[in-house]
């Protein structure tokens, strides 16, 4: 796929795209996330990040960064994150999120999770 193309286009189910997503030891916390990506396209036309991509986690527990600004819609699955402020969000098959960057999280994925996100970040 080129990354770079102006329209890039794929599936949910288009196997050959989807790639393991390196995970840090240190952030795992229960669980095996066996994080994988579909990634759709890196670089924006008017920022330097921007990322489109589908994302797969398995059922685990494992602390999260928000580098960038996320927009995400969850495709099927559920997950609660609880924000290091103390917010906590559960969010299931359907619904829709946006969080600014700049935040620690931990994440407790309760059933395999897919969703597809957004990050953008003007600074890298």
């Amino acid at each position: 796929m080129d990354l770079n193309a102006i329209i890039t286009k794929t599936t949910v189910s288009a196997t050959e795209n989807w790639y393991d997503y390196p995970e840090n030891p240190e952030d795992k916390i229960s669980g095996e996330p066996q994080v994988k990506i579909n990634l759709i396209r890196a670089v924006g036309a008017k920022t330097p990040v921007h990322k489109a991509m589908l994302l797969s986690i398995e059922p685990s527990t494992f602390k999260y960064r928000f580098e960038g600004d996320e927009s995400w819609y969850v495709i099927k699955g559920s997950v609660t994150i609880l924000l290091e402020d103390g917010q906590q969000v559960e969010m299931k098959a359907g619904d829709v999120i946006s969080i600014k960057g700049g935040r620690n999280s931990t994440w407790t994925v309760h059933e395999k999770f897919e969703k597809f996100v957004v990050v953008t970040d003007s600074t890298k």
